[in-house]
């Protein structure tokens, strides 16, 4: 019988922060944070107000964040032009959550179109 410890690294995923603060390390001047751009924010906020919460009234940031299971602070972020630009991941959420394209060339666009007849 064998009594070495077996370690399961097959499903481990790796943290991309440390990519990232290598190549903070690594630069020689300050290192910039990736901003809002105004299209997003502006796509965001009409899909947003386009939308309606349960009681039948525009959603508002705090019905999208619970919609999108994120931070209220996340989508007022993603809503300002220039702020700093919050996780990929919770920008795919809000993204789905809002049926709004926020990332790739066609922002602004609906992420499903209309239902097929069949």
């Amino acid at each position: 019988t064998g009594t070495e410890k077996k370690y399961a690294t097959a499903n481990a995923t790796g943290n991309p922060e440390g990519q990232r603060l290598t190549k903070v390390d690594r630069a020689d001047g300050p290192v910039a944070t990736k901003k809002v751009p105004e299209e997003v924010a502006k796509a965001l906020m009409q899909a947003r107000n386009n939308m309606k919460n349960q009681k039948g009234n525009t959603m508002t940031q705090k019905d999208l964040a619970s919609k999108a299971n994120v931070d209220v602070k996340d989508v007022a972020s993603l809503e300002r032009t220039g702020a700093e630009f919050p996780g990929m991941d919770k920008v795919l959420k809000l993204q789905k959550a809002a049926n709004v394209r926020l990332t790739g060339s066609d922002i602004g666009a609906p992420m499903l179109g209309p239902k097929k007849k069949t």
